[in-house]
């Protein structure tokens, strides 16, 4: 584990615990006007932003460039946030969710 990782997965795992956050998906996908997005949804891509520059400077995959890197990331932050709101799917936490998501992405391809 990464320093950080613990404090990065607490904050988002707060960010999951109303189904009211849901109500931002259609302006993260661009299904929105800009003025209607609200601070939520800019949040998102704001830390699109932050990883696509962190994952620049690590040594974790060189075969897809950072920013293919950080949405990736972020689509599997979303499902693991998602799955909590399933019935059939909700058993695990979101970090076990999250996870084995993060290593299988960011381990480079061999």
């Amino acid at each position: 584990a990464h320093s950080g990782e613990c404090g990065h997965l607490i904050r988002f795992n707060a960010g999951s615990a109303s189904g009211a956050l849901w109500a931002v998906c259609p302006a993260i996908a661009g299904a929105a006007a800009v003025e209607a997005i609200g601070s939520i949804a800019a949040t998102f891509g704001r830390q699109i932003e932050v990883f696509e520059r962190w994952l620049a400077e690590t040594p974790f995959r060189r075969d897809i460039p950072a920013d293919l890197q950080a949405e990736g990331i972020h689509a599997f932050m979303i499902q693991a946030m998602a799955t909590k709101f399933c019935a059939l799917h909700n058993e695990r936490s979101i970090r076990d969710r999250l996870i084995p998501y993060l290593k299988a992405w960011l381990t480079p391809g061999r």
